[in-house]
């Protein structure tokens, strides 16, 4: 009768009398041993949390875990808490299934090794299945992704019928996120980012994808999502990730709409310290952020108009109110400016107490300027809104 994968961890690890553990291709734990001798804190943290750390992904991703074509020894890191461990990597089809693991105090001897090993590839045989069903899934939700936020109606409603159906995203509201490279990116970044977000988002209750050069996730409930995409982008080191974060939505239909939200959001991420944006706290940037690629400066494009309306605030509050505001109201003088309804369009002026023709004001002209071409749109676009309150893409 063929041995499921606890039993085989549990027979390696009693003959060699080591703590044994097999993770999958993300460093999930699958199954692993009862514990001999000292405590390993980095065995210890992956198998209550589900998942290496993070500072352990690095360190082993370092070592070349992801290409060795056999057994690797991996020296102790005593600064993340990792004693020395030698790695052998399930191999089935022609592609990583995952890894076992061995602690290596006292030193593993060939004849342990070539137990591993045989070990090992008992393991990839009963693993290669789920890694085959997990990798179909995968493709499938590319495919879902693509077709839930792009343009054909159609696709999106065909998309939402088949994830509904698969219980896919059961939790409300739900919310996008879309994520994009900080500079350039070598043709690794987006696996990367994707293999970290699966890692750690429940299965079915996110849905990740590449789009348009970017990776998007979309994600329901509340708190614990957010947290998660944050905590999982943060910890990609060059080039950092800038994230923008949607509106809230109710319906999987609408995700579309909190995925354009998110592109603003993300447009002004750039600009950000903290390379992230929400599209609920952006203000004014949101009427900036919806502006063409042709109103906007800046080399790389993105929200420099968000960054420029910032900076003149800044001076406005420093000096009074900007000279363009005092033109318009005809004060030459630099004098206190009037009150803001002041901004709005003038009424008729029906002449000196009954009947002289009638003159309208309209809205401020563009500037043939530049570096002043944005503000003054957005200052125009908030007169016709009546303040602003349906700004947005």
């Amino acid at each position: 009768m063929e041995r499921g994968l606890q039993e085989i961890v549990d027979a390696l690890s009693l003959r060699l009398s080591r703590p044994v553990l097999i993770d999958d291709v993300e460093l999930r734990p699958l199954a692993y041993s009862i514990q001999f001798g000292e405590l390993d804190e980095i065995r210890t943290a992956s198998i209550l949390g589900r998942l290496a750390p993070e500072t352990a992904r690095i360190a082993l991703h370092d070592e070349g875990i992801r290409t060795a074509g056999g057994p690797l020894r991996i020296p102790a890191h005593p600064d993340i808490g990792m004693r020395a461990r030698v790695c052998v990597p399930l191999v089935g089809g022609g592609r990583r299934l995952g890894y076992l693991w061995l602690l290596d105090d006292p030193p593993v001897t060939p004849e342990e090794l070539r137990l591993a090993r045989a070990a090992a590839t008992e393991a990839a045989a009963l693993v290669q299945p789920d890694a085959d069903a997990a990798m179909y899934r995968r493709r499938r939700e590319q495919e879902l992704v693509a077709a839930l936020l792009g343009d054909d109606p159609h696709r999106a409603a065909g998309a939402v019928a088949e994830l509904e159906a698969d219980h896919y995203l059961p939790l409300r509201p739900l919310r996008v996120w879309a994520a994009a490279p900080d500079g350039s990116a070598g043709d690794d970044w987006r696996a990367d980012v994707l293999d970290r977000l699966r890692a750690r988002l429940p299965a079915k209750q996110a849905l990740c994808g590449g789009v348009d050069g970017g990776v998007v996730v979309v994600a329901g409930g509340r708190g614990m999502p957010g947290d998660v995409v944050a905590e999982a982008l943060g910890t990609v080191r060059e080039p950092r990730v800038v994230v923008g974060e949607g509106e809230a939505v109710d319906e999987l239909l609408d995700a579309r709409t909190s995925y354009r939200r998110a592109l603003a959001a993300l447009r002004v991420a750039a600009h950000s310290a903290s390379g992230r944006a929400r599209w609920d706290e952006l203000g004014v940037d949101r009427l900036v952020s919806s502006l063409p690629e042709s109103a906007l400066e800046g080399p790389s494009g993105r929200a420099a108009a968000a960054a420029r309306q910032r900076r003149r605030g800044a001076r406005a509050d420093a000096r009074g109110l900007p000279r363009a505001r005092r033109r318009r109201e005809g004060d030459r003088r630099g004098a206190v400016a009037a009150p803001r309804r002041a901004l709005l369009p003038a009424a008729p002026d029906r002449g000196a107490r009954g009947g002289g023709p009638a003159r309208r004001r309209g809205p401020p002209a563009l500037s043939s300027r530049p570096e002043t071409c944005a503000p003054a749109l957005t200052e125009r676009c908030l007169q016709c809104d009546g303040g602003g309150s349906r700004m947005g893409p």
